[in-house]
């Protein structure tokens, strides 16, 4: 029945993330008319994502939207003594 693979799907996911570091950062990606991202995670405050279905997004705008993009652009140099990006 439905029940019994949405209860071994979940009980799946559940082992898989029992698995992962405490500070490892994970999302679930839903499609559909919108892109929806969802943070996992955290209580109390979720965070949820939305893109438009039909916009077309550069990559760069993207991490920047979820805050997962590199910290210093490509080719720009860090200061001396600064651990690398």
């Amino acid at each position: 029945s439905h029940a019994e693979e949405l209860s071994e799907l979940s009980d799946s996911i559940s082992q898989a993330l029992n698995l992962l570091p405490e500070d490892c950062l994970v999302g679930l990606i839903t499609y559909g008319t919108n892109v929806q991202v969802h943070e996992l995670g955290f209580e109390g405050m979720q965070k949820n994502y939305v893109l438009r279905g039909n916009k077309e997004y550069v990559p760069a705008k993207v991490q920047e939207l979820l805050g997962c993009g590199l910290k210093h652009a490509v080719g720009q140099p860090t200061a001396p003594g600064a651990p690398p990006p």
